[in-house]
């Protein structure tokens, strides 16, 4: 269901998730969303990654084009974002 949000309204899966989840809760867990309640989240705010991510729901809704595509071209519109985010991923050429 998130694959498919985030390919339909061109956000990144981790927000289509979130939106599946919040509209159908009965697909979470209890502890999940205690976890979700507290405002405790599994990621960490401010990486490389949540900007790419960022960047590219902003893009493919600018451009009207898909999140992957719109993944695609943050890289080489912010170089030095890039590599931060291959260092935190373990990708470091």
């Amino acid at each position: 269901m998130a694959k498919a949000r985030a390919l339909k309204d061109g956000i990144s899966y981790d927000e289509a998730l979130r939106l599946v989840a919040r509209e159908n809760p009965d697909l979470v867990s209890q502890e999940r969303r205690n976890v979700t309640r507290a405002g405790v989240s599994r990621h960490t705010k401010g990486t490389a990654s949540d900007e790419m991510a960022r960047m590219a729901t902003a893009k493919a809704k600018e451009k009207g084009i898909d999140y992957r595509t719109a993944l695609s071209e943050v890289g080489p519109d912010a170089p030095e974002l890039s590599r931060r985010y291959q260092r935190e991923i373990g990708r470091e050429d």
